[in-house]
């Protein structure tokens, strides 16, 4: 049996989120609660991390990629063009 520990569930009525529901022992002003969760649980999306040695860094390199991301932000015109770019 394994599990995860959540303080709150909400779930609307007709909303076919979660089956076998059993409420358990009280504890404190807790409920134990068991229940199948019918959602499946995403892919995990790998992510491509750059990482920098810093002993053996080449600080003329590391500042023209700093200059190159700052020269492309400062080119976005609005909030809504920064915030679909990061």
């Amino acid at each position: 049996m394994g599990g995860h520990i959540l303080d709150l569930v909400l779930a609307r009525p007709d909303e076919n989120l979660m089956n076998n529901c059993v409420v358990g022992v009280r504890l404190s002003d807790h409920h134990f609660l068991c229940f199948d969760l019918l959602h499946k649980k995403p892919e995990f999306q790998k992510e491509e991390v750059v990482i920098r040695n810093f002993k053996k860094i080449n600080v003329f390199e590391f500042q023209k990629d700093m200059k190159s991301q700052f020269d492309e932000i400062m080119g976005l015109e609005c909030v809504e063009h920064l915030t679909e770019t990061f």
